[in-house]
């Protein structure tokens, strides 16, 4: 997984003063009151505009009025460095000697966990390919093998579908067990496994990032799979409806900068509410797409030819 960056202290607790320090831009601002104006160092045209760039230090985030551009700490150092949000993570930690003492405390917990729930397996399960629950699901044999799935009749998720998951690198980390009756919760997932660290299928479509539709994010295991099978296979599941941090760097860092996402989440409020969140933070770190669904409709259940004319049309 690299190096943890702790996002969210990051943004609490570096200013965005000592970012404009560090890079000696400091000096050629205005400070008053709770404001630092100048020129924008993003282009040159903003130095003949020296209010255009912005600062609000009670907000501790930034706007240039002639290139449109704004946001955090990361945002800034991102679009100055042109890195992922990944690599300005780590070079904010180095640099400024963040996070706090109470952050460094939550990433050495948070490394710990995920050392706990992200080593690879050194198991695998013993699964029945052949159950009827994946035809009746649509899936072919082509994609049941590509994907490992099947039955499992004994082990951690005995009575249930077992769908294995791996991290970026294509190690297996967990498996996702679908119940195959009205059993409740239809899913389950190991006790302490994190989802929200690993986006699935990552490892499988990562040559696919520059594609046209780019690499495409849906919900669900199957929806993914069901995508894979109908002629795109570069497609990644979220494992619910939110983009965690974690996800949104492992994601940002496999496009590029210059990379597309294609957001195809279930055309319910729930998904039309997910996919606008999403947009809107993935919007200044890559091209993205947002692609709406049919009330009721989720990607698993459109077939090959609507597929193609909702991510190529």
């Amino acid at each position: 997984m690299g190096q943890w960056v702790d996002f969210r202290t990051l943004k609490e607790q570096v200013s965005m003063r000592d970012v404009l320090a560090h890079y000696g831009l400091l000096g050629e601002m205005q400070e008053k009151g709770r404001e630092i104006t100048g020129h924008c160092p993003l282009h040159d045209k903003g130095r003949y505009y020296r209010g255009a760039f912005s600062v609000s230090t009670t907000k501790n985030v930034w706007k240039c009025f002639i290139c449109h551009r704004g946001g955090n700490v990361l945002d800034f150092v991102m679009a100055l460095e042109g890195i992922s949000i990944r690599e300005a993570g780590k070079k904010l930690t180095e640099w400024l000697k963040a996070p706090t003492a109470q952050g460094r405390e939550a990433q050495a917990e948070s490394e710990q966990e995920e050392r706990r729930t992200l080593q690879p397996l050194t198991f695998t399960l013993k699964l029945d390919s052949e159950h009827p629950y994946l035809a009746g699901r649509g899936l072919q044999c082509e994609t049941i093998e590509t994907f490992g799935v099947g039955y499992c009749k004994r082990g951690v998720m005995r009575g249930r579908i077992a769908i294995p998951i791996h991290n970026a690198e294509g190690e297996l980390v967990a498996y996702c067990g679908r119940a195959v009756d009205d059993t409740e919760p239809p899913y389950k997932l190991p006790e302490g496994f994190a989802k929200s660290e690993v986006l699935f299928n990552l490892h499988r479509c990562r040559d696919a990032a520059s594609l046209k539709p780019g690499i495409i994010v849906v919900e669900g295991c199957f929806d993914c799979m069901m995508v894979w099978q109908n002629g795109f296979k570069n497609a990644v599941a979220i494992l619910g409806t939110e983009l965690s941090e974690s996800q949104e760097c492992v994601l940002v860092d496999a496009v590029g900068s210059q990379g597309k996402v294609t957001l195809l989440l279930d055309g319910d409020a729930a998904g039309r509410t997910a996919a606008e969140a999403i947009t809107e933070r993935l919007v200044r770190q890559c091209y993205v797409r947002r692609v709406d669904l049919p009330d009721g409709k989720d990607p698993a259940e459109l077939d090959k030819a609507m597929l193609a004319e909702l991510l190529t049309g």
